[in-house]
């Protein structure tokens, strides 16, 4: 997925995602080894460069399983009590 695809779904939540904001993040977690970007060649006449297309990494897939397992329970009993 590369960051453009990321604003967009983002923003399909009713989010308003700003370039600047999720690049920054996708450095950093590129950095931390979560997620690794990988050039892809483009079509496009106007594009300066191919897009990075962004995946998640071993150490990435952990971290999410951790925080799933974590947050399961207690963003369940949000939704469940909030949404009514």
């Amino acid at each position: 997925m590369t960051g453009y695809e990321i604003m967009v779904r983002i923003n399909s939540f009713g989010f308003k995602a700003h370039a600047g904001t999720v690049y920054h993040q996708l450095g950093m977690l590129s950095e931390l080894g979560i997620i690794k970007g990988e050039e892809q060649e483009t079509r496009s006449k106007y594009a300066r460069r191919g897009a990075t297309a962004y995946e998640m990494t071993e150490k990435g897939m952990k971290a999410f399983k951790k925080f799933k397992k974590k947050w399961r329970e207690p963003l369940g009993y949000a939704y469940k009590n909030l949404s009514t």
